[in-house]
């Protein structure tokens, strides 16, 4: 009787399984909800629930939830992380716009006029280099 088991036990190990339970699991609406201002932030509380395929009732409790652990904020212009800045949100918009825009190089002088931020802040060079790369273009200290 044992060898029998054990046989059948290496067949069901090489035969591949084609869905888990885990695979069915569907993420929660706070995931979903984080997941969504990932993308793309700060948010209405009618636009992340278009996003994040949540009802905007479920949103609205969520948020509260979020905001009392500190995972959330609100701003002028929605929700975001916690971590969000408007330094991000425009550095950003601006390195995409050069990206589009086909350029390869930006200089920290047009960084700062653009998003109108003052060139000798450390908040904002830590930031341009960070960002730069994540949209595959070069910092230049100069010109």
């Amino acid at each position: 009787m044992k060898d029998r088991s054990k046989r059948e036990d290496a067949k069901h190990r090489d035969t591949p399984h084609r869905y888990k339970r885990s695979d069915k699991i569907v993420l929660s609406s706070d995931a979903r909800i984080v997941l969504a201002l990932m993308k793309n932030q700060p948010l209405e509380i009618k636009e992340l629930a278009k996003v994040a395929r949540v009802h905007p009732a479920t949103v609205s409790r969520n948020i509260r939830l979020l905001i009392n652990e500190k995972v959330l904020k609100k701003t002028p212009k929605g929700y975001a992380l916690w971590n969000y800045t408007e330094v991000e949100r425009s550095l950003r918009l601006t390195l995409q716009k050069l990206k589009n825009g086909k350029y390869t190089a930006v200089s920290l002088k047009r960084l700062s006029d653009e998003t109108n931020l003052s060139p000798t802040d450390e908040n904002l060079l830590k930031l341009a280099y960070y960002l730069a790369s994540e949209y595959g273009l070069k910092i230049r200290e100069k010109g």
